[in-house]
């Protein structure tokens, strides 16, 4: 697996499982050349217990010349400031930052972790109970890279039992957690209630479990081979990712959701949820018009048309090319930028190109002249699509538009100053094109040098 001499972090807790692995890791270490270090996490929850489970690591690698170190965390008083995160959750975030932490300074990219066989069923299990997709039902990876770290887990093929057996035949002493006794925890129900409820439909369930796994496994990896074919080029900028859907469009659906899983997973290091899947999937088959959504704590997204892009808040998307410079009167004072309007014959009409540059609207619904301005206090516009007239402000605060844009967002009105078009967002119905217009304006916003071009 790995070609030449690596330093191992070894997970170490000091039940069966962990001294197992690090039990292993020391008898090969030689024969592999590898440098190994184990790392105790006290969590701060069980006490005095917990503390003597760090004594007992702490001499139990002592014994066998092992280095090893112990850090304290406070699992309960990152929850106490975290609200909505559960103590198992907590504890595995601040254990892994510890463990990516410590691999860091020993020099690692390799931590080796102590999950077995019994563990893939209830992690299985879990994700089934909670509407996972593939990805949760392949369950624990063998090795996971993430981050510049790999995630190792070498007895995964082994069974809780297995183990126990080695530690037996080995004579290896080790402490067991009480909590994984106690029902509290929802892991803990699954193994001590469910899984033997489940053993009495099936006595094989668990080989069953696993083997659901293999193929969702095998699904995923096919899956990923797939859309690198597709070689898919992302935009990318400082806190955000973005993808031109025109580029995905032909895209089967299953490699799309696999895309935007991945971009979603690539900047914030997590899957989306199910609801978050949902809206990328919504907000990706919309091509007109320019709409923001607030995925999750850390996760926001933004479509300027056949453009979509992801990033931590608000303040980190890019802004919408069709932002231009405006003075304090309003007056457009960009000289690389201007408005065309062109009368159009019917027969020239392409609705289909409307574009973030580009609108077309009935002439016998405006006043003419058009101009452009920016916002002002009480505008009203009536959306097309719309039921009715409402506060431009509304409109932007309905489609989660940032505040330090507003102001720079051309609107287009018309000589009574009707809003006619919100330009990158949307025109009026005002001005909408029906089966009655005889006569066609084509609004365009143009760099100097494209004046006078085909539409873009």
């Amino acid at each position: 697996m790995f070609k030449e001499p690596v330093k191992v972090i070894v997970a170490f807790s000091g039940g069966s499982d962990s001294v197992a692995l690090l039990h292993l890791f020391w008898r090969v270490k030689k024969e592999f050349a590898w440098e190994i270090k184990a790392v105790h996490i006290e969590h701060g929850i069980r006490g005095a217990s917990s503390q003597k489970d760090a004594d007992f690591a702490v001499c139990w690698a002592k014994e066998r010349g092992i280095p090893l170190e112990v850090e304290h965390i406070n699992v309960p008083e990152y929850v106490k400031k975290n609200s909505g995160i559960s103590i198992e959750e907590a504890a595995r975030k601040l254990r892994y930052e510890v463990l990516k932490k410590k691999a860091e300074i020993f020099g690692s990219s390799v931590i080796a972790l102590g999950h077995h066989a019994d563990d893939q069923v209830e992690t299985i299990l879990l994700n089934i109970l909670r509407g996972s997709g593939l990805a949760g039902i392949r369950g624990i990876n063998l090795l996971r890279q993430e981050s510049g770290f790999n995630y190792l887990r070498p007895l995964l093929g082994f069974t809780k039992q297995e183990i126990l057996d080695y530690c037996t035949y080995h004579q290896l002493q080790f402490v067991d957690d009480e909590t994984n006794f106690q029902t509290d925890y929802t892991r803990n129900r699954v193994r001590l209630e469910l899984l033997p409820l489940l053993q009495s439909y099936n006595p094989q369930v668990k080989e069953a479990l696993l083997r659901l796994g293999e193929a969702a496994g095998e699904t995923e990896k096919y899956l990923d081979d797939e859309l690198k074919k597709a070689e898919v080029p992302l935009l990318k900028g400082p806190g955000w990712l973005g993808v031109d859907l025109n580029q995905i469009i032909h895209l089967h659906p299953l490699l799309k959701k696999r895309l935007f899983r991945q971009m979603v997973r690539d900047l914030t290091g997590y899957f989306p949820d199910f609801k978050a899947s949902e809206a990328l999937e919504s907000l990706a088959k919309e091509m007109e018009g320019t709409s923001y959504y607030y995925l999750s704590s850390g996760l926001v997204v933004s479509r300027e048309y056949h453009k979509l892009f992801l990033a931590y808040d608000w303040e980190t998307l890019p802004e919408p090319r069709t932002l231009l410079a405006i003075d304090q009167e309003g007056q457009l004072v960009d000289p690389g930028w201007k408005l065309e309007i062109n009368s159009l014959a019917k027969d020239k009409i392409n609705l289909g190109l409307s574009t973030p540059y580009s609108e077309i609207i009935d002439e016998d619904k405006v006043k003419p002249p058009l101009r452009l301005r920016k916002r002002k206090n009480g505008d009203l516009f009536y959306p097309l699509g719309a039921k009715g007239e409402k506060k431009l402000k509304d409109f932007f605060i309905d489609l989660k538009v940032p505040k330090r844009i507003r102001d720079r967002i051309p609107i287009l009105v018309d000589a009574e100053d009707r809003i006619i078009w919100v330009v990158g967002f949307r025109i009026s119905e005002l001005g909408k094109v029906d089966e009655n217009t005889n006569r066609y304006l084509q609004l365009r916003i143009v760099q100097s040098c494209q004046a006078g071009s085909p539409v873009l």
